[in-house]
C-alpha cells in the first residue's frame, strides 16, 4: 500500500486563536528515521510547540524552526530506538500548535527536501497531502439608512450602510430583488447613489453565508406636494386659568418647516410645532406652516381653526383628548388627560379598544408625577381589548396631578374608525384618604385620515319629474333600486385646469341625486368639479370649490350658474340637469352619436348599454325622443 503523510482536513479559524494541525502517517512500516520540513507562512502562523505524540513516536524526537516570513520552515526529525524499525499505526503521529495570525494560507510539505527511511536506511517513497486555513469571518449586522424624497426627472438620493467589514462582498436590494453590482466591503460606510424610488435593504455575503442589514431606507419620488397642516389642542374644553400645548402636524413640511401660530389672528409663539399659553374662552387658534420641501404646493398652508371652550366652574376629569386622524399603518399617540385632581392617593382606570383596529404598543411620555404607573392588557374576547391602568401616590402624601397630560398611550393604527372608552363602571380615582373622586370621563375617536365629498346633481335622459330611474338591464335594476347609475369625478387644478389632480371612478348616483365621496385629506386646495357619464355632456363646476373643509358640498341642481358657462339643462321648474345625448364622449350633442346609435336602435337591444339614454333597459324611439332637442340645439361641453 501507499506510505501517505497527511496534514489533516482544512481548517477555518478565527484570527487570535490556537489550531493544532495533525500530522497523520498511513502504511508507514519498519521506520528508522525520518525527517519532514513544513513550510508556513510566519506572518499569518507562529509555531508554539508540538504536542500528543502517539504511543509510536517512542524514540529520539527534534524539531527547529527557521523564520523567514512567508517561507518559513517547520523541521521534525525522528530516530527509532531500540533494535528494529517501527510500523506506525495508521492515524496521527502527533499535533503541531500554531497561534493563528489571521488571513488565508496553507501549511506544505517540502517534499524535496522531506525524508523518510526504512530500518535498513532505504528511502521510502511517500506522498505528502497539505492542509488549507482559512479565516472565519462573523458577519456583522450595520444599519441601512439614508434614503427620503426626490423631485421627478432628478438624480434620485443616495442610501446609506454605516459601516463595512474586508472580505465581505454587499449586494443592494431594490423591493427585495436584487440591485446592482457586489460591492466589496472597506471596513468604512458604503454609499450608494443616485437611487429612484423603491424601498432598499443591503445584504452582506461571505462566502456562503448572508445577512441581511438591520433596517431600510426607502426612496420616494414627489410630484406636486401639497403642503397642509392640523393643529390639536392638548385640551379642549378647559378650566379657567389652565394652561394649553397645541401641537402642529405638517405634511409635506420639508425637513425644516417653518411655524408661525396666530391667537385671533394676532402673531403669538416662536417658530416650533408647539405653542402654550392660557386661553380665554372663544379664542381662535390657527397655524401657517411653511415647508421647505422642493416640490411643494399650497405653501405656506394655513391649519384647522381651533375654538377654545374655556369653563366655569372646574370639574375633575380624565380625558382622552381631540378626536385622532391618521394614515393606516402607523403609530398614535392617544394623551390621558387630567384636569382638576387634587390630593390624589391611587387610581385603577380601564380603557377599551377594538383589536382589529388598534394595537397596544407602550405608555410614552409620562410626566414626573406619573412615577409607579403599572399597565397590562386584558382581552374581553377576540376583538375587543382592555388597557388596564394602575398607579398609588409615592411618597408620604397625595400628589396634585397638573391639569395637563399625564401620559400618551402609543398605538399601531391599523386603519378604520374605532372609538378609544372608558369603562367608567370599573374605573376607580380614590384621594389620599382612600375616599373615591366624582370623575368626568371624555372617549376620544381614531379613524382615517379622509374628508367627504357631498355631491347633488340628476341626469337629463334618467329624470322623472321628481327624482331619477334606476338604470336597468334585461334583468332589472343595474344596480339596485336605489342607485341610478354610475359617474366618474374629476377634481382640476383651479391655476391650470388641464391638469386632473384626482379621479373617481364608478361613483353610484342614487336616485335622489346624491353622491358621496371619500378623498385624501392631502386634497386641500380649490378644485373644478368636473362629472362624467356614459351617455352625458361632461359638466365642470361652475369655479374651484375649496377643499380646506373636512367635508365639502356642492349641488348641480338648484341653478344653471352651478355649471360653468351655465351649461346645465332645466327639467323642472327650478330643477337643473346634466344634458344628456353625448353617447361618444366627443364633448357635443351632434349626428355622430345618432350614428353611433343607430345599431342597437334598430335592433332594438335590451341591456345596460350607453345608447340607452332613458335608462329603461331598452333602446327605442323615446331614446331618440331624449336626445331630439339637445341634437338640434348642438350641446356641447363648456369649460374654461
Amino acid at each position: 500500500m501507499a506510505q501517505t503523510a497527511n496534514l489533516g482536513s482544512s481548517i477555518t479559524s478565527y484570527s487570535g486563536t490556537n489550531i493544532l494541525i495533525p500530522l497523520n502517517f498511513n502504511s508507514f512500516t519498519n521506520i528508522g528515521s525520518m525527517d519532514i520540513r513544513i513550510l508556513f507562512d510566519n506572518t499569518k502562523l507562529s509555531f508554539v510547540g508540538i504536542e500528543n505524540l502517539s504511543i509510536d513516536a517512542a524514540g529520539t524526537l527534534a524539531n527547529a524552526i527557521i523564520l523567514s516570513g512567508a517561507n518559513s520552515r517547520l523541521n521534525i526529525s525522528w530516530l527509532a530506538t531500540g533494535s528494529t524499525g517501527v510500523n506506525f499505526a495508521n492515524g496521527k503521529f502527533l499535533d503541531i500548535r500554531f497561534n493563528y495570525i489571521g488571513g488565508n494560507t496553507s501549511l506544505n510539505f517540502d517534499p524535496l527536501t522531506c525524508e523518510v527511511a526504512d530500518w535498513n536506511g532505504d528511502i521510502v517513497n511517500v506522498s505528502y497531502s497539505n492542509v488549507l486555513i482559512q479565516q472565519s469571518i462573523t458577519l456583522q449586522s450595520f444599519n441601512v439608512s439614508g434614503g427620503g424624497n426626490y423631485c421627478m426627472n432628478s438624480n434620485g438620493v443616495s442610501v446609506n450602510l454605516s459601516g463595512s467589514q474586508n472580505g465581505v462582498n454587499y449586494q443592494l436590494l431594490k423591493n427585495g430583488s436584487t440591485y446592482g453590482s457586489l460591492v466589496s466591503g472597506t471596513g468604512n460606510t458604503l454609499v450608494w447613489s443616485n437611487l429612484l424610488s423603491g424601498t432598499y435593504t443591503v445584504e452582506a455575503q461571505y462566502n456562503s453565508s448572508t445577512l441581511l442589514m438591520t433596517g431600510n431606507a426607502i426612496v420616494s419620488e414627489l410630484s406636486n406636494l401639497a403642503v397642509s397642516a392640523n393643529i390639536v389642542a392638548a385640551q379642549n374644553p378647559v378650566t379657567s386659568g389652565s394652561s394649553v400645548t397645541f401641537t402642529a402636524t405638517a405634511i409635506n413640511g420639508g425637513t425644516n418647516p417653518a411655524y408661525q401660530w396666530y391667537v385671533n389672528n394676532l402673531t403669538v409663539g416662536n417658530n416650533s410645532n408647539q405653542f402654550t399659553y392660557i386661553p380665554s374662552n372663544s379664542d381662535t387658534i390657527k397655524c401657517v406652516v411653511t415647508s421647505n420641501e422642493i416640490c411643494a404646493i399650497n405653501n405656506p398652508a394655513i391649519s384647522n381653526l381651533i375654538t377654545m371652550t374655556v369653563n366655569q366652574p372646574l370639574v375633575a376629569s380624565v380625558n382622552l383628548g381631540d378626536s385622532i386622524t391618521a394614515e393606516q399603518n402607523t403609530n398614535v399617540y392617544v394623551p390621558l388627560n387630567f384636569s382638576n385632581l387634587i390630593n390624589i392617593g391611587s387610581m385603577d382606570l380601564k380603557i377599551e379598544f377594538d383589536s382589529t383596529v388598534l394595537s397596544f404598543v407602550n405608555l410614552d411620555s409620562l410626566v414626573a408625577e406619573a412615577s409607579g404607573v403599572l399597565y397590562n392588557v386584558t382581552s374581553t374576547n377576540t376583538k375587543y381589548k382592555i388597557l388596564n391602568i394602575s398607579w398609588l401616590a409615592q411618597g408620604t402624601s397625595g400628589v396634585n396631578i397638573p391639569n395637563s397630560k399625564f401620559f400618551s398611550m402609543k398605538f399601531l393604527f391599523k386603519g378604520g374608525e374605532t372609538n378609544l372608552t372608558f369603562k367608567t363602571d370599573l374605573c376607580e380615582i380614590a384621594d389620599w384618604n382612600g375616599d373615591l373622586i366624582n370623575i368626568t370621563y371624555n372617549d376620544t375617536k381614531i379613524k382615517d385620515n379622509l374628508k367627504t365629498i357631498n355631491l347633488t346633481l340628476f341626469i337629463e335622459g334618467l329624470f322623472n319629474g321628481v327624482n331619477m330611474n334606476a338604470a336597468q338591464d334585461e334583468m332589472g335594476n343595474h344596480f339596485g333600486s336605489e342607485v341610478a347609475d354610475q359617474i366618474n369625478v374629476e377634481l382640476h387644478n383651479n391655476f391650470d385646469p388641464s391638469i386632473i389632480e384626482a379621479t373617481l371612478t364608478n361613483q353610484n348616483l342614487s336616485v335622489d341625486g346624491n353622491c358621496k365621496l371619500t378623498v385624501p385629506s392631502t386634497l386641500n386646495s380649490s378644485y373644478y368639479i368636473v362629472i362624467k357619464h356614459r351617455n352625458s355632456i361632461s359638466t365642470w363646476s361652475a369655479l374651484p370649490i375649496s377643499f380646506s373643509a373636512s367635508v365639502v358640498n356642492y349641488n348641480f341642481t338648484t341653478a344653471s350658474t352651478q355649471a360653468y358657462g351655465d351649461n346645465l339643462k332645466e327639467v323642472a321648474t327650478a330643477v337643473y340637469a346634466i344634458y344628456t345625448g353625448d353617447v361618444n364622449q366627443d364633448e357635443v350633442v351632434d349626428l355622430s352619436d345618432l350614428v353611433a346609435m343607430d345599431t342597437d336602435l334598430t335592433n332594438g337591444t335590451v341591456a345596460y348599454i350607453t345608447y340607452d339614454l332613458n335608462g329603461d333597459g331598452v333602446v327605442d324611439l323615446s331614446d331618440l325622443v331624449a336626445i331630439d332637442e339637445n341634437l338640434t340645439n348642438g350641446v356641447v361641453a363648456t369649460y374654461p
